[in-house]
């Protein structure tokens, strides 16, 4: 400042409570991320016709196959001890490959795609009360769907004799409510001094097509050898 050089910092991606804010010097410029006006929508549709609306970024095309559809819950792997409160959450080693190779799988709130991946699914259908405001890529056809509309396909998997779905690729959809702060932005107030306003402004930093290192995994999955040139990430 003193040279006359603005010092721009992110605000950090700690929200949405409140003072999580963690550059707030007042000589230097604070800036949160907001969305832009387009939205990442992966739908799917199950054996009896209805279709939900969820967020990732799925370039994989199942070309609207119907596969098998489980519930992680109903697939524990009880040889190596798990339960179906394990394998609700799909985490590494809790499904059991006979009964979910070749299906698609329903799972409660889970960050452990690798589970699914090593007991062979098709895909993932995920239910979690994360808000949907910005999208993942994932190393097979996944979609999040917020809980109302996960309760009622677990009903769907839990209630149908056969179960099927599929999960379409991913479409980009108009956004009529951008810009606004994305959930994961830090907020204020000042947690240091609440007189002075910080953060400053936003900036866009929500699902940006990005360059992307052709060395560096598309994603976290071990077996996704996808290489990109481009690729769509989100940060403050």
């Amino acid at each position: 400042m003193k040279n006359g050089i603005l010092t721009s910092n992110s605000a950090g991606n700690s929200g949405p409570s409140l003072s999580t804010i963690t550059n707030f010097s007042p000589w230097s410029l604070s800036v949160a991320a907001s969305t832009i006006d387009r939205k990442f929508v992966t739908r799917v549709k199950l054996g009896n016709g209805e279709i939900y609306e969820g967020t990732s970024i799925n370039t994989f095309d199942l070309k609207g196959k119907m596969y098998p559809f489980i519930a992680g819950a109903a697939a524990p792997n009880t040889s190596q001890g798990y339960t179906s409160d394990d394998s609700r959450f799909c985490g590494p080693g809790t499904l059991d490959e006979t009964l979910v190779k070749g299906k698609i799988v329903f799972c409660d709130y889970t960050t452990y795609i690798e589970g699914p991946v090593e007991a062979g699914a098709v895909g993932v259908v995920v239910q979690s009360g994360r808000y949907k405001d910005y999208a993942f890529t994932y190393g097979l056809p996944l979609s999040n769907l917020n809980l109302n509309d996960g309760r009622n396909v677990l009903n769907y998997v839990n209630l149908t004799e056969n179960p099927t779905a599929t999960i379409f690729k991913t479409t980009v959809e108009d956004d009529q409510f951008a810009p606004f702060v994305v959930t994961f932005s830090s907020r204020g107030p000042n947690p240091a001094t609440p007189d002075i306003l910080k953060p400053d402004l936003t900036a866009p930093g929500v699902d940006i097509l990005a360059a992307w290192s052709e060395a560096v995994p598309l994603t976290e999955t071990e077996d996704d050898t996808r290489v990109v040139s481009y690729n769509i990430i989100s940060g403050t």
